[in-house]
């Protein structure tokens, strides 16, 4: 009965030793109200937000995509960095965390997770772990932030693949475009896609 209930513990070690990158994802929900992707882990058996180590000198972003993508099937954009959490629990560790937006995939978890699902902002499930709803609280005011400044106009010419994904970003993080530009925010860099490599 108590399968899956208590977590399997690595050794414990110095918060400053270990990094577990989090990505807070949103969408547009059906509602007002955006829509945040958590997984439900299979150890321990709570609701927490997608992420997890960098690879060698991987950079945080780069890293809030791939864990992403390969803890959820989702796609998504780095739209600002949230802030370096410290984690004093059961596994020590600083979690830095991005703002994220969802922009391609259908939720599908992996042999880490029992279910991938996105929950309105303002109905999280019960057995999220407690730590994360004002993290995701904090993520829901720079969303509204970004979304609210002015954007920079880039005179660059985009082809018309380039057109394409750059119409997802700007749709999800909601933000218009015209044909010949893309939108670079002053403080926060859009970062699309990991080069695919083996």
């Amino acid at each position: 009965m108590l399968f899956g209930l208590v977590p399997d513990l690595p050794p414990r070690t110095a918060p400053e030793d270990s990094i577990v990158v989090q990505a807070v994802v949103f969408r547009s929900g059906p509602s007002l109200v955006p829509e945040v992707l958590l997984v439900h882990r299979t150890s321990p058996r709570a609701w927490e937000l997608p992420g997890g180590h960098p690879d060698g000198d991987e950079p945080v972003e780069l890293t809030a995509i791939r864990e992403t993508r390969e803890e959820t099937g989702i796609e998504v954009v780095v739209a600002g960095r949230i802030a370096d959490f410290h984690r004093t629990g059961f596994v020590p560790h600083v979690s830095p965390t991005v703002l994220c937006e969802a922009v391609d995939g259908f939720p599908t978890g992996n042999h880490e997770s029992v279910e991938v699902r996105y929950f309105p902002a303002d109905r999280l499930p019960w057995g999220l772990f407690p730590w994360y709803r004002p993290v995701i609280a904090e993520a829901l005011l720079l969303r509204h932030a970004i979304r609210v400044m002015a954007p920079v106009r880039s005179t660059g010419r985009l082809t018309a693949g380039e057109r394409g994904s750059a119409s997802r970003r700007h749709q999800a993080l909601g933000v218009g475009e015209d044909r010949k530009s893309t939108r670079l925010n002053s403080s926060h860099e859009w970062i699309s896609r990991m080069p695919s490599s083996a």
